[in-house]
């Protein structure tokens, strides 16, 4: 999204009571630079990658921030996997190149880059089952905490107790790592590079292992090595409008881009097609808004910036038009009294259609009106643990 200029900037933080205008920060117990993203991508953790002929498995999709400070997409690995140079592929695809690698001393790490829109923040687990993660642990787990891997090979979650957690580990190659996570556990050939997890937090990198033992290296070191930082699962709202007091809906629950946004009365527990994820864009100050039953992207009809045009869901992608600017202090209704307005890069409001209250009205943009503000502009999160009901002032 084109970033908010010093004006612009000023008027919103005026608007919110001269509350700075920031994204909103991760929990305590996550990665702080863990990028929250929950795009609709074909790879995850516990798929294959081959690079140079070499089957391996991908452990985390992430995001690292480069020397002109864009942040770029790339998929984490065992480093023993990478070649920089090479490409990289999954299911025949190329999905990428190496990058970089490091197994010496304290990790057996390394990354590739990632096709734009590839990327999610899952893990596969089983034909039937997929895990987000939402953490990162920031050390070591302790001995004797339980942790579980997914492999190309296994194909299949495997757990296990930690029995060590600063180990030092030689390896047949000649190769003598320090301060690696040993686990009661037996892995496969092409299971190097999995993803170690407890519970929705990652944990570590398969490197290698004997029957009844393996070796990972904890997560955190992605980012001391490389300044990669896994993907974590976005944050999930209800958006209810203040004049209303219903909620934004794709229309018949729709996945087919091109499908128009309108308001409907809120549903508790929400349904998927009225659950949209904000997630934060590297790089920039706008965001997502990724509806969770199609897992596209809340997007301007033919890009147009007139007032009237319709806001749709459309495939998650670079262009502006699926860009939006929301002032994430909070996602509880209490972070925002008066409700919040959202913006799109042409500085154009989401607008409920003619200040309709009905079932059905659509979702367009419109010149936006900050003061006052007009209620059929302002908005409201609601995280899905709140009674549905009147929601209007």
């Amino acid at each position: 999204m084109v970033g908010l200029d010093d004006e612009q900037r000023a008027l919103l933080e005026a608007l919110y009571e001269g509350e700075p205008i920031e994204l909103l920060d991760a929990p305590a117990d996550v990665d702080p630079q863990s990028t929250q993203y929950d795009a609709p991508g074909q790879l995850e953790g516990g798929l294959e990658r081959v690079g140079n002929g070499e089957a391996c498995t991908i452990a985390f999709l992430g995001s690292r921030t480069e020397s002109d400070g864009k942040a770029n997409l790339v998929g984490l690995t065992a480093g023993h996997c990478v070649y920089p140079g090479i490409k990289v592929q999954h299911a025949g695809i190329n999905i990428g190149k190496d990058v970089a690698t490091t197994f010496a001393n304290d990790a057996d790490l390394g990354y590739f880059d990632v096709a734009d829109g590839m990327a999610s923040n899952y893990v596969f687990r089983s034909a039937t089952s997929r895990l987000a993660i939402t953490a990162v642990a920031s050390g070591a787990p302790a001995v004797g905490s339980k942790v579980c891997f997914s492999g190309r090979t296994t194909n299949a979650e495997v757990c296990g107790l930690v029995t060590a957690n600063d180990a030092t580990v030689a390896y047949s190659s000649g190769q003598v790592l320090q301060h690696m996570v040993e686990v009661g556990a037996t892995s496969k050939a092409g299971d190097s590079g999995s993803p170690f997890y407890a519970g929705n937090t990652a944990e570590g990198v398969l490197s290698g292992g004997a029957p009844g033992i393996i070796v990972f290296t904890p997560i955190a070191r992605a980012a001391s090595h490389f300044g990669v930082h896994p993907l974590i699962a976005a944050n999930v709202v209800q958006i209810r409008a203040l004049n209303s007091g219903k909620c934004l809906d794709v229309t018949s629950n729709l996945t087919t881009n091109g499908t128009k946004l309108q308001q409907w009365t809120c549903v508790f527990p929400p349904k998927s097609n009225q659950q949209f994820a904000l997630v934060p864009i590297p790089g920039k100050d706008g965001v997502h808004v990724v509806d969770q039953h199609s897992k596209k992207c809340m997007d301007l009809t033919a890009g147009s910036h007139a007032d009237g045009t319709p806001r749709q869901i459309w495939s998650c992608g670079n262009s502006n038009n699926n860009q939006w600017w929301v002032p994430l202090h909070g996602l509880e209704p209490s972070d925002y009294p008066e409700g919040f307005l959202f913006f799109d890069t042409a500085w154009k409001c989401a607008d409920i259609s003619n200040v309709s209250t009905g079932n059905g009205a659509r979702v367009w943009q419109w010149q936006c009106f900050l003061n006052p503000p007009h209620a059929n502009q302002t908005f409201r999160f609601f995280t899905g643990r709140e009674r549905t009901g009147d929601f209007r002032d």
